[in-house]
């Protein structure tokens, strides 16, 4: 915990840099103020963080996708090997013909979800969470 010189106020060290914290500073007003600034960016990003997780929450196993249109497009996407020339591209023409409802974005974004979970080690959750937090992202 630090507590400010010019008030009385408690601040949690954990969301302040200990740089910040160690630092020698002649004026104390300009450590309260870089103190209370770092305060104001970590609530605001805690919020911003909460607020995405509530979305993550509410969205279920494939985004939004019904089982039977997740399995059309993994099957499509396969049919599409890296040594066919500008395979990306044939695969995104097909998706969008079979997937008419969905936006070019939403498709891309499914896309690299699906190439992430087969090329890393990481767990479906955390996979999961960076395609939901990706279009969460784009649509902003």
């Amino acid at each position: 915990k630090y507590i400010s010189s010019t008030s009385d106020t408690v601040v949690s060290s954990e969301i302040i840099p200990e740089e910040v914290l160690d630092s020698e500073c002649p004026y104390p007003d300009l450590m309260d103020s870089l103190i209370q600034a770092f305060q104001s960016l970590s609530q605001r990003y805690q919020g911003r963080l909460q607020s995405l997780k509530e979305q993550l929450e509410k969205t279920d196993k494939f985004c939004g996708w019904c089982p039977d249109d997740h399995q059309q497009f993994q099957f499509t996407v396969s049919m599409y090997t890296h040594d066919i020339p500008n395979y990306r591209a044939l695969c995104m023409d097909m998706l969008l013909r079979q997937f008419p409802d969905r936006t070019r974005l939403e498709l891309v974004s499914f896309f690299f979800y699906l190439k992430n979970m087969a090329e890393t080690d990481r767990d479906a959750t955390s996979s999961f969470f960076l395609y939901c937090l990706n279009l969460i992202i784009c649509t902003y």
